[in-house]
């Protein structure tokens, strides 16, 4: 397992799922579920979020990567 900094992409909350991109394995992006997400209450991601991301290889539709921890960076932590 590897962890990055990425950037949420896309995310759909009706569907508990979304795409984060990560320059580490660009162009690859990786596919993350709302049960990998690490906060309390209701998971869900927003697209342009920094988070951090544990993810390992997967060979799951056309992702190469699936997250397996996700925690959202607070925007003061970013810079």
């Amino acid at each position: 397992m590897r962890t990055a900094r990425g950037t949420v992409k896309w995310w759909r909350d009706d569907k508990g799922h979304g795409v984060i991109a990560c320059a580490e394995i660009s162009p690859w992006d990786i596919w993350c579920h709302f049960s990998a997400i690490q906060v309390h209450g209701f998971k869900a991601l927003s697209s342009g979020q920094t988070v951090e991301v544990d993810f390992s290889r997967t060979d799951q539709e056309s992702f190469k990567y699936v997250a397996r921890r996700v925690r959202p960076i607070p925007e003061r932590a970013r810079s």
